[in-house]
């Protein structure tokens, strides 16, 4: 055999070239030659990417190996370093007279991360965007005390830290600690938005009798059914003239309130009606 070629035995030819029929007798001096058949030999070509992947081919003695498009030689980035694939360490693929190794070569660039913070609405910037590098640039933080939600009748909001995207397509929520834990491992480019926590508001539910005087103070949430506050029925002392019997609760307004439906809207009063009979 030689580098392009592996021989393999046929047959016996004559000195006219055809074949003999080894089962002629001999009728005088002859002369065989041996003829072989001829192979072309194929090599392994093996090009190595940069994540370690490989592409295997078996290419023919002489021919060309079938080049790896650019976008399966790409090298993914790492918090610090970007890849851009630049070619092959060698061209022996474009003509294989042997097994070989071909690498993928890369031009490295250092990455800066671009970070953003958005109040709550995700469109106001708190702070300028920042450019920061893995573990050589520190992250500066919103001043959380600037950081506020207006409460409303029925929520207030405490903030406490941030819903989050990542290039990368991640996404998430974290804490303001945690978050401070890591101003130097920003390792993706990150859009922050201000989260808060809402609280229900309570509100103070106070029942007078007709005189004014205070039956029962409680604190409800806002939305709650007042009636699942609402005291034992009251009761007022029969004169010698009249008896008295509970009718019901108004508000200040003197409307009446019914106990099937009223909500806790804000701080309320409500007043113990009386029917009399004589």
């Amino acid at each position: 055999s030689t580098a392009q070629y592996t021989y393999t035995f046929s047959h016996w030819a004559k000195e006219d070239g055809t074949a003999a029929d080894m089962s002629d007798t001999v009728q005088g001096n002859t002369v065989l030659s041996a003829v072989y058949d001829a192979t072309v030999n194929k090599y392994t070509v093996t090009f190595v990417y940069g994540d370690g992947k490989t592409s295997v081919q078996e290419v023919e003695y002489g021919a060309s190996a079938k080049e790896p498009s650019a976008e399966e030689a790409q090298k993914p980035s790492t918090a610090t370093t970007g890849y851009i694939f630049q070619g092959w360490d060698n061209a022996n693929w474009l003509n294989v007279t042997c097994d070989m190794t071909i690498n993928a070569v890369y031009l490295e660039i250092e990455i800066y991360h671009t970070v953003k913070f958005y109040d709550e609405d995700g469109s106001t910037l708190l702070i300028a965007p920042q450019f920061v590098r893995y573990e050589k640039d520190t992250l500066k933080l919103p001043d959380t005390t600037q950081i506020v939600k207006q409460q409303t009748v029925s929520h207030t909001y405490a903030f406490d830290g941030w819903d989050y995207t990542t290039e990368r397509g991640e996404s998430g929520f974290i804490s303001h600690t945690e978050l401070e834990e890591k101003v130097s491992l920003i390792d993706d480019s990150y859009t922050f938005k201000a989260h808060f926590a809402e609280t229900i508001r309570q509100y103070t539910v106070t029942f007078l009798d007709d005189d004014g005087t205070t039956i029962a103070t409680e604190v409800a949430d806002y939305g709650s059914m007042i009636s699942e506050v609402e005291p034992e029925t009251p009761t007022k002392e029969m004169t010698e003239q009249y008896i008295y019997t509970f009718a019901g609760w108004v508000y200040s307004d003197n409307s009446a309130a019914d106990m099937s439906t009223a909500t806790v809207t804000g701080d309320i009063y409500l007043k113990a009606t009386y029917s009399k009979e004589l």
